[in-house]
């Protein structure tokens, strides 16, 4: 039950306004009137973005990270999210545990380290944007340090619906990522074979 003491803040001096006008405002200062917010539709979201898509980026040493691919390649799908920003905050990750390193000394010289995957769940609430993240490292001569990072994100609005299908996703994405490195080292083999042999 409301007591009195809640009621006085409603009432003037001559009580409650019953012809349902509106007040004066109760003659308060402007500073503590707030303007009515809309009302909030539940089904509504505040992400630029009008469906799930799936986003590829790499570290680019040029112009640092850059969205490579969306999936589908719609711009109506994207609408006016900014996947250049959205890029940046994906590669800002250091996930990367080792990378090429020194040998023991038995073995002299360097060894290229083959760096696992990784996965993660990343969001932003204020932007009702969420993503499954899986971090994946190919190897290209031309790159500093002969590795060139790249992430495939699955962006969504619903941060339950990742987490609940979390490993699924990371099993397809897993297959994807398995079939871009069995390539991506079969043609660095022959790159590389190739430059040695140019420098015999």
């Amino acid at each position: 039950m409301i007591g009195s003491p809640d009621l006085l803040p409603f009432t003037g001096s001559s009580g409650f306004d019953e012809q349902g006008e509106e007040p004066e405002a109760q003659n308060l200062p402007e500073e503590f009137c707030v303007p009515l917010l809309p009302r909030s539709n539940p089904w509504t979201t505040a992400a630029q973005f009008h469906r799930d898509f799936i986003l590829v980026a790499e570290f680019s040493e040029q112009v640092g990270p850059k969205p490579v691919l969306t999936i589908p390649n719609d711009p109506k799908v994207i609408g006016s999210f900014d996947l250049n920003h959205f890029s940046v905050r994906l590669m800002s990750v250091d996930y990367q545990a080792s990378g090429p390193g020194h040998t023991p000394p038995a073995s002299p010289g360097l060894r290229l380290n083959f760096i696992e995957d990784s996965r993660v769940i990343l969001g932003d609430s204020a932007e009702d944007t969420f993503a499954y993240v899986h971090y994946l490292t190919l190897y290209d001569l031309e790159a500093r340090g002969m590795v060139r990072p790249f992430c495939m994100a699955y962006v969504c609005s619903d941060q339950m619906k990742l987490i609940e299908n979390f490993s699924e996703l990371s099993e397809y994405f897993s297959q994807a990522s398995d079939s871009l490195k069995t390539g991506n080292r079969q043609a660095f083999s022959t790159e590389l074979q190739r430059k040695l042999q140019e420098l015999e």
